[in-house]
């Protein structure tokens, strides 16, 4: 026999048989690191990239897209999605809805209040579609405080509290400019 990867006296990587040992080095050192990182999980950028493309390409692992409640969503013009309206998949439901639902600015987790679906499965959802192809994550926005509107409400009140909230309105932390909403 044959072994791709080394002497007889080299240890296989963990969850991998001794028959199995068909692995190029950099995918067994791929597999140990992955196999040492907590869950089982860990950044592409840590990894060789060609032994986790074999790995890959064997189904070995998985890729995920990380994806948190604040992150904004892009999706493009959609090609190549096709609903099924007759089939009762639930994620292919869900994924419709959010593209259909989905505006640039609001967050994963104002999408899932939107959707009154709850936010495990929205992430859920959005790492699939980011994994396909049909969206992105947006990189974050400026951290810069919204300019003021002309002839809009007043600043800030002596005492910190915002002008909304001391006329009984709700206060947001994102500081969308009302004149862009709908």
């Amino acid at each position: 026999a044959i072994d791709p990867g080394g002497s007889d006296d080299e240890s296989p990587p963990p969850g991998i048989s001794r028959p199995d040992i068909w692995l190029s080095p950099p995918a067994r050192e791929a597999l140990r690191a992955l196999s040492a990182a907590p869950f089982g999980r860990s950044r592409v950028s840590s990894l060789p990239i060609s032994g986790l493309r074999e790995l890959y390409r064997e189904g070995l692992v998985r890729l995920e897209v990380p994806v948190e409640p604040g992150d904004r969503l892009a999706v493009p013009p959609l090609t190549g999605f096709v609903m099924n309206r007759v089939g009762h998949d639930a994620m292919e439901r869900m994924l419709y809805d959010l593209f259909v639902s989905n505006d640039e600015t609001a967050e994963v987790r104002q999408l899932a209040s939107l959707l009154d679906q709850p936010l495990d499965k929205v992430l859920i959802a959005v790492s699939l579609a980011c994994r396909l192809g049909f969206a992105k994550i947006k990189p974050p926005g400026p951290l810069l405080p919204p300019e003021p509107i002309p002839g809009g409400a007043p600043g800030p009140i002596p005492g910190g509290a915002p002008a909304a909230a001391a006329a009984g309105g709700a206060v947001g932390g994102g500081g969308a400019n009302p004149c862009t909403q709908a």
